[in-house]
């Protein structure tokens, strides 16, 4: 196994031997590093290194902005312009919870791995807001394919549901950021 150090300031981990004169995140002289003993096991060191929920959560993040974006955009359009804003933003509605179930299911491993349960306060808390997130973008698709984004009461029900999962998004992102780093030895 390759020996490993960590930067005393900001916690990043290297090969010894890739070292430089500097910290390539933040830039403090190579003494600031120290040797560095890993807490996990190298099978799930190897799962979470390969940040699978962090770069999935992008998507139904990514799907949920765009769909308020181009909801509030079509109002300014008629005819054709805004028929194919309404299309895309379909599109992206019924992508959307299958977005939030494959990025759950990815943080239950990614949880799974990283704490060896799923019961700490942290992930309920992540797993209750995953599904009002899934129940929102579930019922922006209801609305969307029932009536459209025509009448303007189904409008507002869309875009007061489009806001609601942008919350939760921005909630669920925000408690991700506060355990990325947290790791059950062994």
């Amino acid at each position: 196994m390759k020996k490993l150090v960590v930067c005393r300031v900001c916690g990043y981990v290297m090969e010894e031997g890739k070292v430089g004169d500097r910290c390539p995140a933040c830039g403090v002289p190579a003494t600031a590093f120290q040797e560095y003993t890993p807490v996990m096991k190298p099978k799930r060191e190897l799962w979470l290194s390969f940040d699978v929920h962090p770069v999935l959560v992008h998507f139904p993040v990514a799907f949920t902005v765009a769909t308020l974006v181009l909801s509030v955009i079509s109002l300014l359009f008629t005819g054709t312009a805004r028929g194919q804003l309404d299309a895309a933003v379909l599109v992206l509605s019924v992508l959307l919870p299958f977005t939030v179930i494959v990025s759950a299911a990815a943080g239950i491993v990614d949880g799974k791995v990283r704490f060896k349960r799923i019961n700490t306060p942290l992930l309920v808390r992540k797993i209750i807001l995953g599904v009002v997130f899934l129940s929102f973008s579930a019922a922006m698709i209801v609305l969307i394919l029932v009536s459209g984004l025509g009448p303007a009461g189904v409008l507002i029900a869309f875009l007061l549901c489009n806001a609601g999962a942008l919350v939760c998004a921005i909630i669920l992102g925000l408690i991700g950021r506060s355990i990325a780093c947290a790791r059950t030895p062994g």
